[in-house]
């Protein structure tokens, strides 16, 4: 399994991982919102947090999630989705190949985000947002 930046602990006294204090940040807007409105209830305010893995790291990232139990969000209001990937290439040019007959591939990067959004890689995002 490829160690998830997301996931590890970075040093925090906390020990918390990114994930979690990201989750956290949610939850209190979520409640700040809620007294600013004069709901007075969370519950009532929801943020939804779209988080994108790669081919590669998409199972542990779910798995993370929920053996935290999505650190106090319910499961609904997280959406997971893939990056895309491209061919791998050399410094002269060349494609690298991971076996004789299947080229590597690496996740797009973040930029892989806007063909997310508008659907060329998976069901399309923009509508949600």
């Amino acid at each position: 399994m490829k160690m998830i930046i997301f996931v590890r602990d970075i040093g925090l006294p906390s020990g918390k991982s990114l994930f979690q204090l990201q989750a956290e940040r949610i939850l209190c807007v979520q409640r700040l919102a809620a007294q600013s409105t004069n709901e007075g209830s969370a519950g009532l305010v929801q943020i939804h947090w779209y988080i994108m893995t790669s081919p590669f790291t998409d199972d542990a990232t779910r798995r993370f999630f929920e053996s935290h139990r999505f650190f106090g969000l319910e499961p609904d209001q997280v959406t997971f989705f893939q990056q895309g990937t491209i061919p791998c290439v050399s410094k002269d040019g060349r494609l690298i190949m991971e076996t004789s007959y299947r080229v590597t591939k690496a996740p797009d990067g973040n930029g892989g985000v806007y063909s997310v959004l508008i659907g060329l890689t998976g069901p399309p995002f923009v509508d949600q947002l």
